[in-house]
C-alpha cells in the first residue's frame, strides 16, 4: 500500500520487495529546491581588494551564480523595470516602490533564470504576475518599502540556475561591517547592463550612515544601509527590489535586505538604503502561506 500527499515524492526506486507497504504523512525535502544554495560556484568579489570594475562597481556573474535574483519586465515594451527575489514556486519579493506608476499585475512579467537580458536561452521561464502584495502600512520608499509578487501556477521549476533564498530569522542580526552580496541588472552609472551584476558590499553602521548626509535622516527603522561611505560600489535605478543576501555558517544565502533607495548612485556619502526583511517575516509567511 502507498498513500501520499502532493507534496511527497518517491524517486530513484528501481526495485521493490514483494509486498512492500510504504506510508507518507508528512512533506519530504526536495533536496533540488533547498533554499539560498549555489550550485554554479562564483567567488563575490569585494571591488575594492581585486579593483574588478563595475551593479555600480560590481562585477559581471556567471549565469545561475545567484539564482534567486529574478527580473521584474514591462509585459508591452519587454524592457527591464526592477529587480526581485525568489521565495518558493509561486511567490518573489520585491520593493513596493517599483509598482507607484502602476499597481496592475497585467502590466509585468517576471523572468527566473535571466542572466543575459539580450539572449533568450533554456534557463529562462516566464510568467505572468497575478497578484501584487503590498504592506499595509507602505506609502513611499521611505518605509516599509516591499511587496510580495505572486505568479501564475504551476509556478517555477527548480534547477542549477533557478532556486529559493532563505527567508532569514525574526532576530537576524544586522551586523555592522557584514559582507553581503547584491545582484541585479540596473545602471551601472552611463549605462545599463546586459548581464547580471553583482558586488560584495558591508553593512554600515546607522548613525553613521544618518550623520553622512541629511536625506538619510528620513530613514525609517525598518531600513539600514549598506555599501562604501567614499563611494565607487552600489547599487542604482533597476536594481530597485532586488536582493541582498547574507551568507549563513552552513553555506546558504538568506535574503537580509530588499533594494530600496539611495541619493545618486555610488556616490561619496550616499550608500544605498535597503529594507530589512526580518521585521516582516510574520506577513511575509502570512502571504505564502494564504
Amino acid at each position: 500500500m502507498i498513500t501520499c500527499n502532493e507534496t511527497c515524492h518517491l524517486t530513484g526506486l528501481s526495485s521493490c520487495a514483494e509486498q512492500a507497504r510504504i506510508r507518507c504523512n508528512g512533506k519530504v525535502i526536495d533536496e533540488s529546491s533547498k533554499c539560498g544554495i549555489r550550485r554554479v560556484p562564483v567567488t563575490a568579489r569585494d571591488p575594492w581588494k581585486t579593483r574588478v570594475a563595475r551593479i555600480v562597481g560590481g562585477f559581471e556573474t556567471a549565469a545561475g551564480a545567484f539564482p534567486w535574483t529574478a527580473a521584474i519586465r514591462v509585459k508591452l515594451t519587454k524592457t527591464h523595470h526592477c529587480g526581485a527575489s525568489i521565495l518558493d514556486r509561486t511567490h518573489l519579493i520585491t520593493a513596493a516602490h517599483c509598482f507607484e506608476d502602476d499597481k496592475r499585475p497585467l502590466t509585468y512579467d517576471v523572468i527566473v533564470g535571466e542572466y543575459d537580458n539580450n539572449v533568450t536561452d533554456l534557463n529562462e521561464q516566464v510568467f505572468n504576475v497575478t497578484q501584487i502584495h503590498f504592506y499595509p502600512l507602505y506609502e513611499d520608499l521611505f518605509a516599509h518599502d516591499i511587496a510580495i509578487v505572486e505568479i501564475s501556477r504551476p509556478g517555477i521549476e527548480w534547477s542549477d540556475y533557478v532556486q529559493p533564498i532563505c527567508l532569514p530569522p525574526r532576530e537576524f542580526n544586522y551586523q555592522t561591517g557584514r559582507m553581503c552580496v547584491v545582484s541585479g541588472w540596473g545602471s551601472m552609472g552611463l549605462k545599463y547592463p546586459h548581464r547580471l551584476q553583482a558586488a560584495l558590499i558591508p553593512i554600515i553602521d546607522r548613525q553613521q550612515c544618518i550623520n553622512a548626509s541629511r536625506i538619510y535622516q528620513s530613514m525609517s527603522r525598518s531600513a539600514f544601509c549598506a555599501g562604501y561611505l567614499e563611494g565607487g560600489v552600489d547599487s542604482c535605478q533597476g536594481d530597485s527590489g532586488g536582493p541582498l543576501a547574507c551568507q549563513r555558517e552552513d553555506g546558504a544565502y538568506v535574503l537580509a535586505g530588499v533594494i530600496s533607495w539611495g541619493d545618486g548612485c555610488a556616490q561619496k556619502n550616499q550608500p544605498g538604503i535597503y529594507t530589512m526583511v526580518a521585521p516582516y517575516i510574520s506577513w511575509i509567511q502570512s502571504i505564502i502561506e494564504s
